[in-house]
């Protein structure tokens, strides 16, 4: 009887609509680094942060994750890890990584790169760091920390 009900709700699509719902993708978890920053103050070395934006089938960009600025580092490691999850209701596109100089009166733009998500998550676990040039102020690495 059981065997009949769920083959009648496979012909009418019902199971398969109930199922992929809530089903998530994929899950990552990243952590950020940056080296060789450069131009920031002309007194000082950087105090970079970086701003995360997401970009999904329903948000052209949302402010999703946020770093603490590191004081006079032109080679931080930020502490904080972003998880995100891909669903079947909300697909990712890409992260927009803002990298930012921390000033007392107004913040310097340093960079912005874009990770498209698809790229990131098809690296394998030996390409963990996802390396991206700021327009020769240093480079972002993007560290996958977990996936699933």
């Amino acid at each position: 009887m059981a065997k009949n009900i769920y083959y009648l709700f496979l012909a009418l699509g019902i199971f398969n609509s109930l199922t992929t719902s809530v089903i998530a993708v994929e899950t990552v978890t990243i952590s950020l680094f940056a080296t060789d920053l450069n131009k920031c103050d002309d007194l000082s070395k950087c105090d970079a942060y970086v701003e995360i934006l997401c970009v999904t089938s329903l948000s052209d960009g949302r402010e999703c994750g946020k770093t603490k600025y590191i004081k006079n580092d032109n080679f931080p490691v930020w502490p904080e890890e972003f998880t995100f999850t891909n669903t079947s209701t909300e697909i990712f596109r890409r992260w927009q990584l803002k990298v930012l100089d921390h000033d007392d009166f107004f913040d310097d733009h340093i960079a912005t790169v874009i990770v498209p998500f698809a790229d990131f998550i098809a690296g394998t676990e030996t390409q963990r760091h996802y390396k991206l040039d700021l327009g020769g102020r240093g480079s972002l690495y993007v560290t996958r920390v977990r996936s699933s």
